[in-house]
């Protein structure tokens, strides 16, 4: 007998499973920035562990697992390209406040607060975007093979299940036991039934006895 709920995909906890293992792509990416590094590995660690994450959480690896993780594998991309735009404006503060040309620094909560301020001015705008494209273009070149060996993977593995789910329900065995369990299971009596029908001969008996006790008594008075 086949227990569906084994097979059961949770996508919710897949997603949430993705977002969560896909922000080490997004901290990678962060890293690189800081000494001035873009690289395609952020986008393929985020997608590689994002895959993860999801088959983790929902129990089970499909295709729509694999293109949500890839979505937020890159995705990550973004958050750690904005994250380092905030240490950018937390580090120039903090160099012009040494230098004498600012009297005051901005934390690093701060700094990301600014950041639409600063994507108001043109020349730093293009330039930030330049760097997000780049990134993110290195990312996808660098998921790219693992979203398809994934995805060739997933369905292999549903249409294995389909077929495994197919046979067994046509085997002859399986419908006979699966007749049987079903057929045993309408007999079987209910506990409330069981003890009613034996306080029922409980009480039968107890009047049998009273009543031959009765008996007794009055062939004894004649």
């Amino acid at each position: 007998m086949i227990d569906e709920t084994q097979n059961q995909e949770n996508i919710v906890y897949g997603i949430v499973g993705a977002f969560l293992f896909s922000l080490s792509g997004a901290a990678v990416y962060f890293i690189l920035s800081l000494i001035g590094f873009v690289s395609f590995i952020s986008g393929f660690i985020g997608v590689v562990l994002a895959c993860k994450g999801y088959a983790l959480f929902a129990k089970k690896e499909s295709t729509k697992g694999v293109i949500v993780a890839s979505v937020f594998g890159i995705l990550s991309i973004v958050i750690g390209w904005y994250f380092s735009m905030g240490y950018e404006i937390y580090y120039a503060y903090a160099t012009w406040f040494e230098q004498g040309e600012v009297d005051f620094t901005l934390t690093f909560v701060e700094s990301l607060r600014a950041i639409p301020m600063f994507m108001e001015e043109p020349d730093i705008l293009m330039g930030w975007l330049g760097n997000l494209g780049l990134g993110l273009l290195f990312a996808i070149l660098g998921a790219a093979s693992t979203i398809g060996v994934r995805v060739k993977n997933a369905r292999a593995a549903e249409a294995a299940e389909k077929e495994a789910r197919y046979r067994a329900m046509n085997n002859p065995s399986y419908q006979s036991q699966n007749y049987n369990y079903n057929e045993v299971e309408s007999e079987q009596p209910s506990s409330a039934n069981v003890s009613q029908s034996g306080e029922n001969c409980v009480s039968d008996e107890s009047k049998d006895i009273a009543t031959d006790g009765q008996n007794d008594d009055n062939g004894s008075n004649l």
